[in-house]
């Protein structure tokens, strides 16, 4: 499945070059669980479990492009947080790298 972002402009077969921030993760996370129909969830307990405060607002970046599949910024946003993903009946659970946690996420 793909996620589509249109962007805004007269050149709309280019993919522009500068990255788009977005504030934190959570809106990132929310904006793919909209375009895809796939429930994505930020685990902020098992984030604070390992150390890490404050992840919701952890800013990404991700260059605006009009099609992308889900995998692919699965993979590059979570890795801007230190974070990877695990799937759990059907849901998309972001959690810290076991480099960064003494303990599962639960």
């Amino acid at each position: 499945m793909a996620v589509r972002r249109r962007t805004p402009g007269a050149n709309s077969g280019r993919r522009e070059a500068s990255p788009a921030k977005i504030r934190g993760a959570p809106e990132a996370l929310q904006e793919c669980s909209g375009c895809s129909r796939i429930p994505i969830h930020l685990d902020v307990r098992a984030f604070e479990r390992a150390g890490v405060k404050n992840i919701d607002k952890q800013p990404v970046t991700l260059t605006p492009q009009t099609e992308i599949s889900l995998r692919i910024v699965l993979g590059q946003l979570p890795q801007q947080a230190g974070a990877t993903i695990v799937v759990r009946e059907g849901v998309v659970i972001v959690v810290p790298r076991k480099d960064r946690c003494d303990g599962p996420a639960r």
